[in-house]
């Protein structure tokens, strides 16, 4: 963080340029170039199914690791920032914006609700790092001088427009471990050229492929498909009595 760029002292954000080296950068705007893309949707955590939202009208698409080993070197060396491992890290998501596309305010934690306050969605985001594959110069703002494309974060009055090669890092939570509202931020719409991101969000507990702390993040490693497959069930024995067979999983 010494290389960086401090943009607010409390919380602390930072901007870092040129985390990754062009080389790097260009084979991840490379692979998004050519990947397919869906419409992005809001994430409902374990519990609950991804919905698509009219705040949210960017397109978005995973990326499993091992798919490029630029983007899992990313995914080795955010969460160092802040003292993390690369288990920490959900499956990185690439985002492009275009046409107007835009994120309007939200918390990378959890939702927002009407009174202000942070219902958390699990698993716990506790930071979140925002690599940008693409720049966006001040030429291309709209005639209100709106900033195109930028990450704003309206109570910081921060608004970082997109630049090739930087990292924007913030935590999404306090030191006393709850959602900080501060954090709260939006995706400007994107007029006039494209923008394309990742997303790296690191989190409290591991949800990657090695060790799982609890059922709930079990139940995330399913929905990335991280789990293992579940082992076929052993043919049946016809001199096997009913006290002998397989119970219901219907739960």
């Amino acid at each position: 963080l010494s290389q960086g760029k401090q943009l607010a002292r409390e919380p602390p954000v930072y901007v870092i340029e040129d985390f990754v080296s062009d080389k790097e950068r260009q084979a991840m705007l490379g692979w998004a170039s050519a990947a397919s893309f869906n419409a992005s949707r809001i994430d409902g955590g374990v519990y609950a199914d991804s919905a698509r939202s009219q705040a949210r009208t960017s397109t978005s698409c995973a990326v499993p690791r091992g798919t490029l080993s630029e983007f899992d070197a990313l995914a080795e060396r955010a969460p160092q920032l802040i003292g993390g491992r690369a288990n920490q890290v959900e499956p990185l998501q690439v985002v492009r914006y275009e046409g107007g596309q835009r994120f309007d305010d939200h918390h990378d934690a959890g939702t927002v609700r009407p009174s202000g306050a942070i219902q958390v969605v699990p698993p716990r985001r506790i930071a979140t790092l925002l690599l940008f594959l693409t720049s966006i110069s001040e030429d291309d703002d709209d005639g209100e001088g709106v900033p195109n494309g930028a990450t704003v974060f309206p109570s910081l009055h921060i608004a970082q427009r997109p630049k090739a090669g930087a990292a924007l890092l913030w935590p999404n939570v306090g030191l006393d471990g709850r959602p900080d509202v501060r954090t709260i931020h939006r995706g400007n719409p994107v007029r006039g050229t494209v923008k394309y991101a990742v997303n790296v969000w690191i989190c409290a507990e591991d949800v990657g492929d090695r060790g799982v702390a609890s059922l709930d993040l079990e139940k995330l490693r399913v929905k990335y498909g991280l789990a293992p497959a579940a082992p076929p069930a052993p043919a049946a024995s016809s001199s096997s009595s009913s006290s002998s067979s397989s119970s219901s999983d219907d739960d």
